[in-house]
């Protein structure tokens, strides 16, 4: 008889796997920006496709993105023995989702020029009056009306171009989470990277006959790639989904998902309110948040989104038991490795915002003011890694609990703090204004949620957590004193060392660096060592001891 997997193992796994899907979904997602980056540099044409290519992606976060972690997964996962009744339910969200997200993509096709007017008024000099700032401001950045509405007409016809990507996405959606529930996570895990190549291949191969619109194609042959892809995965569970609309999974995923998605339409109405201020600071401001905003995401992925996920389904096992003491001792062991894996990342990326711009998009249409602009924006998104990289953890420990509705509660506080800092901030600072206003929105939207967690399980550190943080922190500032030494000894030396010189200090020494982390670890004994090491396979394991 095989002896039982515990929980530590199943999570470093289920991690390793997502790990290593979301490294090459994140590398082929900074190709990606760097490929705009690239053919369009910080510029209008850049800002319309990702005010164009937004659209798509909050349909599908409205109507389906939530609903994977906080309602799909979870019932998924209750059917999950029962193959019929799984394939039955199954078939009925594929759908549900169809039906909802198909009369949605055409309705916002028929209207999407007042959409984009109200999303980028910037874009359109004769709409500057929907600005939060005044109409003098928003026309001077936009410049002249025919620029503006040449602006505005590329942004309808990319939108439009975009749109039925949604629908892809939903259909992928409902696939993922059945993966996923099935805990089969290799085929989520690897297709947004799917996605990420498509946009690539089809932009290089179109931009000199389509220009921006290849972007936006790009866009839906990866919402299409995404859902081919995750089909055999599905066939292999032997899911074999039927139309069954009366399924009673049906309306407990409805009733699970009802706080989330009206908590999700204030969410999509602070993007909007975010996409028309940058709008109205400049046609550059979106792309240069845009390409900091990848950075940022790219740890976040790989950390923090990774170890959140693989600790969800044993989350939900633990709420559904309604052990709160293994609940806990599960959340405090992913709240411990997603700190100690980010807190040298954090460092690194606050001290050398500027060299890892330069290194990754600094080159073709891309120059030294762009890096300047999206440099700042880098720097101001770091300092929210921390408590962003622990937020999604958080928010799914409550989906674990069947609880959605709190999270909401929490996200329309965290609006609160955008606007108590944007508004303020956004006329003698403009667009980094907002991005401090970000930040702080998402590092309030974490200490809120860790405090209510706090009082909901009466501790969630565990035993000895004021230890670890006090020992991971040192070694996170020694980090960050080798880095800011060798970012001095780079620039003292050469400071127009070029590709090679920045490829040395990123790469290179910030390896050395991260190594030279775990190393002090080791000394410290830390034992939060152990489920780093379990997420390496044990055949690499033996590799590396011999």
């Amino acid at each position: 008889m095989n002896a039982p997997v515990s929980t530590d193992a199943i999570l470093a796994r289920a991690a390793l796997v997502l790990l290593l899907g979301n490294v090459l979904s994140r590398v082929l997602g900074l190709v990606r920006e760097q490929t705009i980056a690239y053919l369009f540099g910080v510029s209008g044409a850049a800002s319309s496709f990702v005010a164009a290519s937004q659209v798509p992606t909050m349909v599908f976060d409205l109507l389906l993105g939530g609903a994977v972690t906080a309602a799909l997964v979870p019932v998924f996962a209750d059917y999950a023995r029962n193959n019929r009744e799984f394939s039955a339910l199954f078939g009925a969200m594929l759908a549900l989702a169809a039906v909802v997200l198909g009369a949605m993509v055409l309705a916002l096709s028929i209207f999407a020029e007042p959409l984009v007017r109200v999303l980028v008024p910037g874009f359109a000099s004769q709409a500057a009056n929907q600005c939060l700032i005044s109409a003098s401001t928003a026309t001077a950045a936009t410049g002249n009306n025919e620029a503006a509405a040449d602006l505005l007409a590329q942004t309808v016809t990319l939108t439009r171009l975009a749109l039925p990507a949604a629908a892809f996405l939903g259909l992928s959606g409902v696939v993922n989470a059945a993966l996923y529930a099935g805990h089969k996570p290799h085929y989520p895990a690897f297709c947004a990277a799917v996605y990420n190549l498509s946009i690539i291949v089809t932009a290089l191969a179109l931009v000199g006959r389509f220009g921006i619109a290849s972007l936006a194609v790009g866009v839906l042959v990866g919402s299409v790639g995404q859902l081919v892809f995750q089909a055999p995965g599905i066939w292999r569970m032997g899911l074999r989904p039927r139309l069954a609309l009366r399924h009673p999974g049906v309306p407990r995923i409805l009733r699970l998902y009802a706080p989330v998605f009206a908590g999700l339409i204030i969410t999509q109405l602070a993007i909007v309110l975010d996409r028309n201020l940058a709008s109205c600071t400049g046609q550059d401001s979106i792309a240069a948040m845009n390409y900091a905003t990848r950075l940022v995401q790219l740890p976040l992925g790989l950390v923090g989104t990774a170890i959140a996920l693989a600790v969800l389904p044993l989350l939900a096992a633990a709420g559904g038991r309604a052990d709160t003491a293994d609940f806990r001792r599960i959340l405090s062991q992913g709240i411990r490795l997603i700190l100690m894996l980010m807190l040298p990342v954090f460092a690194l990326m606050v001290i050398w915002h500027q060299p890892i711009v330069a290194l990754v998009y600094e080159r073709g249409a891309f120059d030294a003011s762009d890096a300047d602009a999206t440099g700042l924006a880098l720097l101001l998104y770091s300092l929210q890694l921390p408590l962003t990289g622990l937020d999604q953890l958080f928010i799914f420990a409550y989906y674990a609990r069947k609880n959605t509705l709190t999270p909401v509660l929490v996200g329309i506080l965290g609006i609160g703090f955008y606007l108590a800092v944007a508004l303020p901030l956004l006329q003698p600072l403009g667009m980094p204004g907002l991005v401090l206003a970000n930040t702080v929105q998402n590092s309030g939207h974490a200490l809120v949620m860790l405090w209510l967690l706090r009082r909901l399980l009466g501790g969630v550190g565990g035993v000895g957590f004021g230890a670890f943080f006090a020992r991971i922190g040192a070694s996170a500032l020694i980090v960050a004193g080798g880095a800011g030494g060798l970012l001095y000894i780079q620039r003292a030396l050469d400071a127009d060392s070029g590709i090679l010189g920045l490829l040395a200090l990123v790469l290179g020494g910030g390896g050395v660096l991260l190594f030279a982390y775990l190393g002090i670890l080791r000394l410290l004994r830390l034992p939060e060592l152990a489920l780093v090491a379990q997420m390496v396979p044990a055949s690499l394991r033996g590799a590396l001891g011999r």
